[in-house]
């Protein structure tokens, strides 16, 4: 990342950091998972910067990035990055062509919350002798995508189980709001909730 001589040269949007700032929180957040049975996998679409994404790769405590669309995962992958999971349905055949695309060069999984959205998925992945990680994304209290928690995501997981072309790799949950809240007792117990 290079800085440009006159702030009027830079092109905008522009993401605009503190290198010393910038990798002393790279470096907090890997320490904070450093032990932990967990992994971090940034989301991409906070600064939108290949450069910063490899970043975190390198600080550790690193397993892949989030994307959330199939442009973004594009440009990960075009940029070196080798596991990204994209958190949102793709659908339509185009973007599905894209997406398998980029799974003939990484790891790319993809959140679906139907069967009407893995198999399309499935069967041009098999068509093209590949396979796709899937996640079920679950409902869990933002009402904007995903299956309902419970018996539901049990029922979609046994039913995505025989679709050849894509492989169940677990399950995945956003709670949009709860990030928003103000540190509080009120937003531990929420983040819990939504968890359990």
């Amino acid at each position: 990342m290079t800085s440009p001589t006159y702030l009027q040269d830079l092109v905008t949007p522009a993401l605009v950091l503190d290198g010393t700032i910038t990798q002393r929180n790279l470096d907090q957040a890997a320490s904070f998972v450093e032990g932990r049975s967990v992994r971090l996998r940034p989301h991409f679409k906070n600064h939108k910067c290949v450069p910063l994404a490899r970043a975190q790769r390198a600080a550790g405590g690193y397993c892949g990035m989030t994307a959330a669309t199939v442009n973004e995962a594009a440009a990960l992958v075009d940029g070196g990055i080798d596991d990204v999971l994209i958190a949102n349905q793709v659908v339509g055949e185009a973007k599905v062509e894209r997406l398998l695309d980029l799974a003939a060069r990484a790891t790319v999984r993809v959140a679906v919350d139907a069967v009407e959205n893995a198999a399309p998925i499935g069967m041009a992945a098999t068509a093209r002798g590949i396979e796709v990680g899937v996640l079920i994304e679950i409902d869990v209290g933002s009402h904007r995508s995903g299956v309902q928690p419970g018996q539901p995501v049990l029922d979609l997981a046994q039913a995505l189980m025989p679709i050849s072309g894509i492989r169940f790799d677990g399950i995945q949950a956003y709670h949009g709001y709860v990030v928003g809240m103000s540190l509080s007792p009120e937003r531990d117990a929420e983040a819990r909730r939504s968890m359990e």
